[in-house]
């Protein structure tokens, strides 16, 4: 499963700069691997390219294993979505 995560991985980053779409498939598919500072990395990424399905960030159960990373909480600070 790894092995196929990073093919997918390889794939969509050439696609990624100012997608919004690909910096979303990108942080999935390095949390499915386990990557978290990929998974964050790809977050801020989509953060800093105003992207639209980050409005769903605290409803996506896939976003829960970086919930208690302060990175994670850095970016729903950015996003206005911190209480």
């Amino acid at each position: 499963m790894i092995e196929e995560t990073e093919q997918i991985i390889n794939q969509l980053k050439p696609v990624a700069a100012g997608k919004q779409v690909a910096a979303a498939s990108l942080a999935v598919a390095h949390l499915a691997k386990g990557d978290k500072d990929g998974a964050l990395f790809w977050l801020l990424r989509g953060v800093e390219n105003r992207s639209g399905w980050l409005i769903m960030l605290d409803a996506e159960p896939w976003w829960d294993p970086l919930r208690s990373d302060p990175r994670f909480q850095q970016i729903r600070t950015l996003l206005g979505l911190a209480a």
